[in-house]
């Protein structure tokens, strides 16, 4: 399956967890490429929580940790790779 590549790609270098996290809107799919090479496509995520992840990124929060109280417990996902 083809990886996302969109204009809200982020990548997270201060990350202990992921390398990448990226969103399509009109979709509301994530996606998230770990450290471990992984790549996790998530489903129906609205755009208020991507906003929300985006956020604790971007000023310093634990993806790793959000992803893990926010996001796995909460949507579908798929293993790409």
């Amino acid at each position: 399956m083809k990886r996302l590549n969109t204009e809200n790609r982020l990548y997270t270098p201060n990350s202990g967890t992921t390398v990448y996290i990226d969103y399509i809107p009109k979709a509301q799919v994530l996606e998230i490429e770990y450290k471990n090479g992984k790549v996790y496509r998530y489903y129906d995520v609205e755009p208020d929580t991507w906003e929300e992840y985006r956020e604790t990124v971007t000023s310093g929060g634990s993806s790793g940790v959000y992803v893990n109280f926010n996001i796995k417990p909460n949507y579908e996902y798929e293993e790409l790779t």
